[in-house]
């Protein structure tokens, strides 16, 4: 079984890592068994600010609005249904603001904001990149990948890693949320942090630098 959840001692603190497949409605078991067992003073997802409170709105709203789906979107959508219901906003986002709505506990975004994505992008990703990647995206778009849940995910992972400078961007995006998850610890104690499988392992690898116990 591939593994899912780690816990790390850090100091006086105390972070469980939760790996969970982003859109995959079974999720929330996943995210509420961790909640059971660490029962966090606080916890964090892999979006911005912004979006936590664009959960937030989409879990008070009676009516939800039809998605904007991209391309990749539906690609990916179509690709993870065999394991399951496949619904965006994700359920594991979408749970994770809820329960902290319900019980009081403090929900943070852990991935960088808009500008500080932007800057970056702009940094690593070149207008030439952008035409190669125009030309080859759509034949990318009609793979078909076999395997788990967990390494289909990494499939489409890599398949998104387009245009050229992505990959650098992905490094940083889990190099941040790593810090966030620091700060967070040390400001709450107990902290669970729940993040897109696919940068889980980039995260869990950096928060394994800082800590005195892995389990």
């Amino acid at each position: 079984m591939v593994e899912r959840e780690w816990s790390f001692v850090i100091g006086d603190h105390t972070v469980v890592l939760v790996a969970a497949i982003c859109g995959l409605a079974s999720e929330v078991e996943l995210i509420r068994g961790a909640m059971d067992r660490c029962r966090p003073r606080a916890a964090g997802i892999s979006v911005t600010t912004a979006q936590i409170e664009n959960l937030r709105k989409w879990n008070a709203s009676e009516e939800q609005p039809e998605p904007d789906y991209s391309d990749f979107d539906i690609f990916y959508m179509r690709e993870m249904s065999r394991f399951g219901d496949v619904v965006l906003p994700s359920p594991s986002h979408l749970f994770t603001v809820a329960a902290g709505d319900a019980t009081g506990m403090d929900v943070v975004g852990l991935d960088m904001d808009d500008d500080d994505y932007t800057d970056l992008y702009m940094a690593n990703v070149t207008p030439v990149s952008l035409f190669f990647d125009s030309i080859f995206r759509k034949r990318r778009l009609r793979k078909h990948f076999e395997g788990s849940a967990e390494e289909v995910v990494l499939r489409l992972d890599e398949a998104g890693r387009h245009p050229e400078g992505i990959a650098r961007i992905e490094a940083e995006r889990e190099k941040h949320m790593a810090g966030r998850i620091l700060e967070c610890a040390s400001s709450y104690g107990r902290f669970l942090a729940v993040v897109d499988y696919e940068r889980a392992e980039g995260v869990r690898r950096r928060l394994g630098e800082q800590a005195l116990t892995v389990t």
